[in-house]
């Protein structure tokens, strides 16, 4: 089954990072396993959707009320 929103997530959290190989420092895996769960070769550990939303969570609650307070 594909995770679409995994899927999402990480490629959110990979913006923000400043790009993949940044997030896949973060998350202390290899450029390449990331690539593999970006293009659904591979299902995405729970741990790692954690820790990706751990980043990009933040980044939308700022932006929410950024356009709250316009």
């Amino acid at each position: 089954m594909v995770d679409v929103v995994g899927v999402q997530v990480l490629r959110r959290a990979a913006d923000i990072m400043g790009g993949s190989s940044f997030l896949a420092q973060h998350l202390r895996v290899s450029t390449r396993k990331l690539e593999d769960w970006l293009d659904q070769r591979a299902p995405i550990p729970w741990e790692i959707s954690v820790l990706a939303a751990e980043i990009v969570v933040p980044a939308l609650l700022t932006e929410l009320f950024a356009r709250h307070k316009a």
